[in-house]
């Protein structure tokens, strides 16, 4: 993973989480766009319990 082996273990949780098209490309996205793996990890939980993540 682009930001570390920690940074993903720590999105794998949330990642598993997201089922539908929409969502996984939207964390595919962030993966791409995120500054560090604190900020791709925070949004990829908001997304898996369905909060807003604009």
């Amino acid at each position: 993973m682009r930001f570390g082996e920690e940074a993903a273990a720590r999105a794998a949780p949330a990642l598993a989480r997201i089922a539908d098209p929409e969502g996984l490309a939207t964390a595919g996205d962030w993966i791409v766009r995120a500054g560090d793996g604190d900020e791709l990890v925070a949004r990829l939980m908001q997304l898996a319990e369905g909060r807003d993540t604009a």
